[in-house]
């Protein structure tokens, strides 16, 4: 018997409605892990209030892709658990509905689902990710971490700064060198200023009227040296001001013609060698990752809907349970598909592809077993 409209939006809508609550539920906590963990550094690089909304649009940019699947999944299980429980299913199929007319709607409703976490991960995500980046370079070329009056630590230097000017010009400076061990120093100047080299990601102190002191290598040795400079040009490392690497482009940030163009380059004999990895799989596995990952709502559906309708106690917090188990799954596959890649063990198609592929087979017997209850 083929399911009426009003059935069918009846159970889209209850698909749905727990589809939103897993959603906002899993955002939340993503937003919370994602932002609230790093305040901190966030302000000793001079966040600001208006920042802090620029960061959550891109935070949820770049979760939004990962989190539609899951939810979809958990409206899924739970809805079609709860109708299970509820003994509803069973009124559908004594009315001669069986697992396909049940199916069709939550299919048709994968597919939209489908395209938005296809756009959102091989289109949004990558821009948010660059929309972050030129975040932290406008919070460094503010020069905030350079707090007046205050020691700053910079990875294994100490930075002081009586004072900052509008032009980043800076007044009084003092920084203790110890990156290196053996060659340990001091920097005092009385004034400079500060940038940012874009091409080199490195913040750029130009000190002006200053000394050098250089500490003796033995702690008993009576001997000092100083050097006194009229320019001096300092470099910090972008990297230990934001605890980000800002350098090259990782695979994760670039635009899919970007990975194209990397693949194609590789596969040509190019060596890659001024990409952050000169592994040309690495940029493959990067991009059927996205596509893998954005087919994973169909997929679901085709898991899940046999799955859910095998369950008659418990509908609501079994499905709940159920969904954390097959995103966990599903994640450890995925993981263990790129260390296959990184490995060399199997090229990055079949690496990434294979958690798709082992639900796929996974939901034939289910769907098999599911039909042998229909009428």
């Amino acid at each position: 018997m083929r399911m009426g409209r009003i059935l069918s939006f009846y159970l889209v809508r209850e698909v749905l409605q727990y589809a939103a609550l897993g959603f906002l539920a899993l955002g939340s906590v993503f937003v919370a892990q994602n932002m609230f963990q790093r305040l901190d550094s966030f302000l000793g690089t001079g966040f600001q209030a208006g920042d802090f909304f620029v960061v959550l649009g891109s935070v949820l940019a770049l979760i939004t892709g990962y989190l539609l699947p899951v939810g979809f999944l958990f409206g899924i299980l739970v809805a079609l658990g709860r109708l299970s429980s509820d003994s509803e299913v069973l009124a559908m199929r004594s009315c001669g509905m069986g697992l396909r007319e049940l199916l069709v709607p939550i299919a048709l409703l994968a597919v939209p689902v489908t395209l938005v976490s296809a756009a959102m991960l091989t289109q949004v995500e990558p821009e948010a990710r660059r929309e972050l980046r030129a975040l932290w370079r406008t919070i460094l070329s503010r020069g905030a971490f350079l707090a007046p009056g205050r020691f700053i630590a910079v990875g294994d230097r100490v930075v002081f700064v009586e004072h900052v000017g509008e032009e980043n010009e800076l007044d009084g400076v003092v920084i203790s060198d110890r990156s290196n061990p053996e060659r340990p120093f001091l920097v005092v100047a009385g004034s400079g200023r500060f940038y940012v080299d874009d091409e080199s990601d490195l913040v750029r102190l130009e000190l002006a009227d200053g000394d050098i002191h250089f500490e003796p290598k033995d702690a008993g040795s009576t001997s000092y040296r100083r050097i006194g400079f009229e320019r001096f040009d300092y470099p910090i490392e972008a990297t230990q001001l934001l605890q980000e690497d800002v350098g090259k482009l990782k695979p994760r940030d670039m635009r899919m013609q970007e990975l194209r163009d990397v693949i194609a380059r590789g596969r040509a004999g190019d060596p890659l060698s001024e990409f952050r990895y000169t592994d040309v799989n690495v940029y493959v596995g990067q991009l059927h990752r996205r596509y893998a990952l954005a087919a994973t709502p169909l997929l679901f559906a085709l898991l899940a809907t046999p799955l859910a309708l095998g369950r008659a106690r418990g509908g609501r917090s079994s499905g709940a349970l159920l969904c954390v188990a097959l995103i966990f799954v599903y994640y450890a596959l995925l993981s263990f598909g790129e260390y296959l890649i990184e490995s060399g063990t199997l090229p990055a198609a079949p690496a990434i592809w294979l958690p798709n592929l082992l639900f796929a087979l996974a939901a034939v017997p289910l769907y098999l077993r599911a039909q042998r209850g229909s009428p």
